[in-house]
């Protein structure tokens, strides 16, 4: 809705190799345990054209018949770029050794093992992370060149599983293993695979938490696959929040769904996205709300992020347009889109208004999103009753006879029906609310419904 303008307003800047060498590091450790890797410069210069914001309102006008502020949905819609080639990554894979893990199972992963190796490149790093009892780094952040492979290969033959499963520890040494870098590749992944539950299942979800704040300033993209019947799909939804969970409850089905696992875990993210917004008008305008959404997109996807423009008129008689500026920036690139929106005054009357359904239907999935944020942070019957009031004022709103709406409330009222069965907090049901929100949380509500 409303006049689109898009343009490049910097260049692609270039990654460089960040080195930090403290005195208290070793030559040894230098050598051995994060091995340097040349960075190639990221460069998009081929897909440039993908590369686009833009701006769509949920209604091409306003029409203001009182000094009451009119808050309308927009949706700002980024279209991340694929680079020209693929960077390099810096991939931590967690793997669990625990007594769950038989001896077909381990086999089966360790051939996923195998094709990964294959796929990387000299520019590439890989380090295993492995746990059950004890939690060990079998190896730091290797160079994937033949040397790199034949040691990492000689690591992954001698895998063997035994004793309980400290996934969470687990998780935090390879946290730790990006974070205490000296060479920094363009791509951070982690991959985690996982088949059972944490001894403590009680405070696991609160203990991960914890351990991911450690270590929120990190940019990384984690991938989860969860082996068998018996993984916590809870916690690995959890950790995969913005990223993709796999559950793989058939031995012979993981070989065939890892080729596309792979692919995505090496397409890496782009993180940190930096939001800002400014308007051009003589009206008072605001930004009251910006939706809470992912800080990170996978390379060739698309991220939507809704907000509210409110103005109010100041006058009885008037005829505005409120241009709308917004700016996204990341490590790479930083883009800028301008869309204008028409206001008029008391006097103004069009019988016709064009409603955007697809800007209407994202800002409905989002306030349903914060609801089920909340939803996890509350008290079970308190949950209960606001989900019941959210899918209440949803079904009852203008839009109910469209179609879009009716199947995002068949989702969520689905969703309801699976919290009210438990008749309390527990794995299954958080589940379910995780794995809502990572299917739409970002993203455009008419596309996914029809995916």
């Amino acid at each position: 809705m409303g006049s689109k303008m898009i343009k490049d307003c910097c260049e692609t800047k270039n990654s460089n190799s960040s080195i930090n060498i403290s005195t208290e590091v070793s030559k040894k450790f230098l050598q051995e345990d994060d091995e340097p890797v040349s960075v190639t410069p990221a460069s998009f210069s081929k897909f440039l054209s993908n590369s686009k914001l833009s701006l769509n309102f949920a209604t091409n006008y306003i029409h203001l018949t009182s000094g009451l502020p009119v808050e309308l949905p927009v949706v700002l819609s980024f279209d991340c770029a694929s680079p020209a080639e693929r960077l390099g990554c810096d991939l931590v894979i967690i793997i669990e050794l625990s007594s769950h893990i038989s001896e077909q199972w381990l086999d089966e992963i360790k051939r996923c093992l195998a094709y990964t190796l294959n796929e990387l490149t000299e520019y590439d790093r890989m380090s295993i992370v492995t746990y059950n009892t004890f939690v060990k780094k079998q190896c730091g952040l290797v160079k994937t060149n033949l040397a790199g492979k034949t040691k990492l290969d000689m690591i992954i033959k001698k895998l063997e599983g035994a004793g309980s499963a400290e996934i969470v520890d687990g998780v935090r040494l390879a946290l730790k293993v990006l974070k205490h870098r000296i060479y920094v590749n363009n791509i951070a992944s982690v991959m985690l695979f996982a088949a059972s539950q944490d001894p403590n299942p009680c405070s696991v979800l609160d203990r991960a938490k914890i351990s991911l704040d450690e270590y929120r300033d990190l940019e990384f993209s984690f991938t989860s696959i969860g082996i068998g019947y018996m993984h916590d799909s809870q916690l690995l939804n959890f950790y995969s929040l913005t990223g993709n969970y796999y559950p793989v409850l058939d031995i012979r089905s993981l070989s065939l769904q890892f080729p596309n696992i792979c692919k995505s875990v090496l397409t890496g993210k782009i993180h940190n996205i930096q939001l800002t917004f400014s308007a051009t008008s003589s009206l008072p305008v605001e930004f009251p709300k910006i939706f809470e959404h992912p800080k990170s997109v996978e390379f060739g996807r698309k991220l939507a992020i809704v907000f509210l423009l409110s103005t109010k008129n100041v006058s009885c008689d008037f005829n505005e347009k409120v241009q709308i500026t917004a700016k996204i920036s990341h490590k790479f690139e930083c883009f800028e889109c301008s869309g204008t929106i028409d206001v008029y005054g008391s006097r103004w009357i069009i019988e016709e208004i064009e409603i955007d359904e697809g800007v209407m239907l994202d800002y409905f999935k989002e306030k349903l999103i914060e609801i089920l944020f909340q939803l996890l942070d509350n008290d079970y019957n308190v949950a209960k009753k606001m989900l019941e009031n959210t899918i209440n004022e949803t079904r009852n709103s203008w839009m109910q006879n469209s179609e879009g709406l009716s199947l995002l409330v068949s989702e969520v009222f689905h969703l309801q029906g699976e919290i009210n069965s438990e008749n309390e907090w527990n794995h299954r049901n958080r589940t379910k609310v995780f794995a809502f929100i990572r299917k739409f949380w970002g993203k455009h509500i008419l596309y996914e419904s029809t995916r």
